[in-house]
């Protein structure tokens, strides 16, 4: 799922250190130090550009402290995750309604109004929204629990898939009854239907608290589903914000918010609802995503240089006079 581990730590005179092992997706959300939380938006270990930050141990919480002496925090580093493209490709996915490509995307269409009528929507020509999740707070069904009325007064439409807490099952029940013709609900796991839905939506939303590293907005960048994410984690790492500037720098490759709120959520959708009008955009927004290389084969040589410089980082202290 989307909350899956990312990468590895790297300490000095400890090597790689496997990133589940470091808890990374929990110790410093949960529980009474809410405060950690605040500290972590301000200095989030698992982003590259605090990869070198030094750590201050006393603040986190006790587990990260016995892997991270203070002396070693320079050198932590970590990787994203792979996807694997043998399952998770557009082009080749038998799943799906139709195959297609960066260089042909009439497949996409095809896929798109095969969900639409799986989902019992009317097909039209407006942004379609995937969700794919658990719905839970910390995947940020709070924030879309409270603009919910809002997000339905634009001219979209949503289909959902996941299971979870009882209070989001009951809200997105009601929600979908309200509005049939907008909102397609699959409260149940389903993976045909979650690469259905990764091949016809055209925005995938992930509003996460926080998420170690995410797969589900790579699976939708491969499949030209462009993410609208909050800069968190892994999400952060991975999706860069839609500006002009960036779209003709080929760089842009979907939405993301950075405050933990309701209303940076429906700013960043309502940014990539009007954005998608523009159908020259639209698409580099698509072919950019379905061009980057998520691949395991993409991790594993980071994996390769991770491994290289722990070698190396010991071998350096083992060389160091007592």
């Amino acid at each position: 799922g989307s909350g899956s581990c990312r990468g590895a730590c790297l300490t000095a005179g400890r090597g790689p250190v496997p990133r589940h092992e470091c808890r990374e997706s929990e110790p410093f959300m949960e529980g009474p130090n809410r405060g950690d939380r605040d500290r972590r938006e301000r200095w989030d270990p698992v982003r590259p550009e605090n990869q070198r930050a030094p750590v201050d141990v006393g603040r986190m919480r006790a587990e990260l402290a016995p892997l991270v002496p203070p002396a070693f925090g320079p050198s932590i580093t970590a990787n994203d995750n792979g996807i694997d493209y043998g399952v998770w490709n557009p082009e080749t996915d038998g799943l799906i309604a139709r195959n297609f490509a960066p260089d042909d995307l009439k497949g996409k269409q095809a896929c798109k109004a095969a969900l639409q009528k799986e989902s019992g929507l009317p097909k039209r020509d407006v942004p379609l929204i995937g969700i794919i999740s658990r719905l839970t707070d910390q995947k940020g069904f709070d924030l879309i629990a409270e603009v919910i009325e809002e997000i339905m007064g634009l001219d979209l439409q949503l289909v959902l898939l996941g299971t979870g807490m009882p209070k989001y099952h009951n809200m997105f029940g009601r929600i979908g009854k309200r509005f049939p013709k907008k909102m397609g609900i699959h409260l149940t796991f389903d993976n045909a239907l979650a690469h259905r839905i990764e091949a016809g939506s055209d925005l995938f939303l992930m509003p996460s608290r926080y998420e170690p590293c995410g797969l589900n907005q790579l699976y939708s960048l491969k499949y030209g589903t462009v993410p609208v994410v909050r800069a968190t984690g892994g999400l952060a790492d991975t999706i860069v914000d839609y500006t002009p500037e960036r779209a003709g720098q080929g760089t842009a490759n979907g939405f993301v918010f950075r405050e933990y709120s309701a209303r940076a959520l429906l700013v960043a959708i309502k940014r990539a609802v009007a954005t998608y009008q523009d159908k020259k955009t639209w698409k580099q927004l698509m072919r950019t995503g379905m061009q980057q290389d998520f691949s395991w084969m993409h991790s594993a040589r980071e994996y390769v240089a991770l491994y290289r410089k722990a070698n190396r980082l010991t071998g350096e202290r083992q060389m160091q006079p007592e």
